[in-house]
């Protein structure tokens, strides 16, 4: 279950988005929906090609390590930590292994 949830904001367009930490039950339950609600393309995109491939088992990968993939991609693309739901941007980026920047 996600643990906490990241709310981040590009500093050049001011566009927000909100990020989940930790499993992720919607990618269980609805496979690659969420990255194209979440407009991840690419990854969306990967999962389909991913279950053709392997016949659906991937399924059960995906919802461990999808919305570290998400968080990876946002701060790729220039996104900065704005607020986290609970705890330490600090202790999320021990947790996720990833350099979080705030604004």
């Amino acid at each position: 279950m996600a643990y906490n949830t990241i709310f981040f904001k590009n500093p050049y367009t001011g566009q927000i988005r909100e990020a989940p930490v930790g499993f992720s039950w919607t990618c269980l339950f609805f496979g690659f929906l969420p990255a194209f609600f979440r407009s991840d393309l690419n990854w969306g995109a990967a999962m389909i090609v991913c279950a053709l491939i392997t016949a659906g088992l991937c399924w059960f990968i995906f919802p461990f390590i999808y919305n570290k993939i998400y968080i990876k991609g946002l701060v790729n693309n220039g996104y900065k930590v704005n607020t986290t739901q609970k705890g330490s941007k600090e202790q999320l980026e021990l947790n996720l292994g990833v350099t979080l920047e705030s604004i």
